[in-house]
């Protein structure tokens, strides 16, 4: 499992078991300034050197693990900037998404994105973010990963009486494939540890005829 720390950036580390312990374990003591901490996060803080067994492996993982980066984060953006289309293009076809609201499997990238297209259509304002990706790399063309999330979601509420704002943290659960030399989501499993409801409810306005005073 790849773990980014942030002194040191992507570059610098490979994974302790593609890497010479005795190597790693001496490039560690002169390159990091917190070796037990980066020992504890199971980072082998070191810049491969191609001369070493398992460096091209390990470049070969971190290559990996930038391409997963680049598919979930315009996730986030095309649905904050309801980017629809660049949203279907990070799924596969037969990818599959599960989302505690509705509390159901949506399956192929069109069923999922018809589905979010709805709930943050025209109306809705959203602000996702997403961080400490944890990348486990399964082959060259699979992989798998956890995102801590935040949400921001303001929409309009049902009934058309006012709006629903609520604040959310989990994590995103996300297999990819690598189709055509490009990383997309295969499944995606939203999982909430927290909702927080901040909304502010408008009963609508009074019966023809009442006046209602407002100050």
């Amino acid at each position: 499992m790849l773990h980014s720390p942030p002194a040191l950036g992507l570059r610098c580390y490979t994974e302790l078991h593609n890497s010479s312990w005795a190597v790693c374990e001496e490039r560690r003591r002169r390159a990091c300034s917190d070796s037990k901490a980066m020992f504890r996060a199971g980072v082998c803080c070191c810049d491969p050197n191609p001369e070493d067994k398992g460096a091209a492996d390990g470049r070969q993982r971190a290559d990996r693990y930038r391409g997963n980066q680049a598919t979930q984060s315009p996730v986030f953006r095309a649905a904050d900037e309801k980017d629809w289309h660049t949203l279907r293009g990070l799924f596969t076809d037969d990818a599959r998404a599960w989302y505690p609201g509705p509390a159901r499997w949506f399956t192929g990238a069109d069923e999922i994105v018809a589905w979010a297209s709805g709930f943050l259509g025209p109306g809705t304002i959203t602000v996702h973010h997403g961080f400490m990706p944890e990348i486990t790399t399964l082959t060259t063309d699979r992989a798998q990963g956890i995102w801590a999330m935040r949400d921001d979601v303001d929409i309009l509420e049902r009934e058309g009486s006012g709006r629903r704002r609520f604040v959310g943290a989990g994590h995103y659960r996300e297999e990819y494939r690598r189709v055509g030399g490009q990383w997309k989501i295969q499944q995606l499993v939203l999982t909430r540890l927290r909702v927080d409801e901040v909304t502010v409810r408008f009963g609508g306005p009074p019966p023809a005829g009442v006046a209602v005073s407002r100050t």
